[in-house]
């Protein structure tokens, strides 16, 4: 062995092409349709996705009466939305108090001219001054962290792109491909044959 090169990663083999091995007894393959690098083929029993390139498990099998529906669904490949929120609320909270409270009424400024001692009544007056301009300081740290908040949105909402999702009961539901079209949300939902809610009929009396 040469030391110092680097080994060839081994290329696995692409099970899609082997759905055949993956199926019970008295299972067939009813469709398959191809999603960008991944693939669905769905079963007489099951919906098995396949994504090979895929940060994720490269395959899942889900029971056909699990799968309650197929969209597109805009992501993005940053989770920027909880820390906009919090970030957004946390500022305009700050906003809000900022505008409300007044530290001068709360605390009206005493008379000090004629305390003794000049460096007390320096530093007592110093130390009110700072305590007033709360009020401002919380109006500026709220409306930096609103800012913040917004540009996170913004960047979210930028960089979505349509992804196919399969929605499961009990279970994450499955996201997968870049880009996908209403025909094959179209195909796949066809396919799968997701059935619709229906009305109960109301009881006999």
């Amino acid at each position: 062995m040469l030391l110092g090169r680097q080994a060839k990663p081994i290329q696995m083999a692409d099970w899609s092409e082997r759905v055949d091995e993956l199926l019970f007894d008295g299972e067939s393959v009813e469709s398959t349709v191809d999603v960008g690098a991944g693939t669905i083929v769905v079963t007489s029993h099951r919906v098995l996705v396949f994504t090979p390139e895929g940060d994720g498990p490269r395959y899942r099998a889900i029971d056909r009466p699990n799968v309650l529906g197929v969209e597109q669904r805009g992501v993005s490949p940053f989770d920027l939305f909880s820390k906009a929120t919090k970030l957004g609320v946390g500022g305009g909270l700050l906003v809000l108090v900022g505008l409300v409270v007044d530290p001068e009424a709360l605390f009206p400024r005493p008379d000090l001219s004629g305390a003794q001692g000049m460096g007390v009544v320096d530093t007592v007056d110093s130390m009110l001054g700072v305590f007033y301009a709360l009020d401002l300081a919380l109006l500026a740290l709220g409306a930096v962290l609103s800012i913040v908040g917004v540009g996170l949105l913004t960047v979210q909402l930028a960089t979505r792109k349509d992804r196919l999702a399969i929605e499961i009961a009990g279970e994450d539901d499955v996201v997968l491909s870049w880009g996908v079209d209403d025909a094959t949300v179209a195909e796949i939902d066809a396919a799968i044959d997701v059935p619709e809610a229906e009305a109960q009929a109301p009881p006999a009396v």
